[in-house]
């Protein structure tokens, strides 16, 4: 698993527009799909939304099932700073994504 920290600036500019865009209809979603790789997503504390690549999939902790390759995710949690990294998914590979969630806005 790579995972990496962006500038806060950049993460602020992104962070938005992860929020106020609507989900893509089912039939153009392709970040997520039945037949992806399980990634375990987890956050301190629990009940973080995730989103991978500007759609949201669910609530943390939870199992997702993600296409192979580079992705970006963001957990975000009200009374908690977002946290934005990217993720290499392999084929075949269980992945395993865990944040501790810092308070703040």
């Amino acid at each position: 698993m790579l995972r990496r920290s962006l500038p806060l600036s950049l993460l602020l500019a992104l962070a938005p527009a992860c929020h106020h865009r609507a989900p893509a209809p089912a039939s153009a979603r392709t970040r997520t799909s039945p037949t992806g790789v399980p990634v375990q997503f987890k956050s301190a504390p629990e009940g973080a939304t995730i989103v991978v690549d500007r759609e949201e999939v669910g609530v943390t902790p939870a199992t997702v099932r993600v296409e192979p390759g580079k992705h970006w995710i963001l957990l975000r949690k009200p009374g908690y700073a977002p946290n934005l990294g990217q993720v290499s998914i392999e084929p075949h590979l269980r992945t395993r994504y865990e944040v501790g969630l810092t308070p703040g806005k």
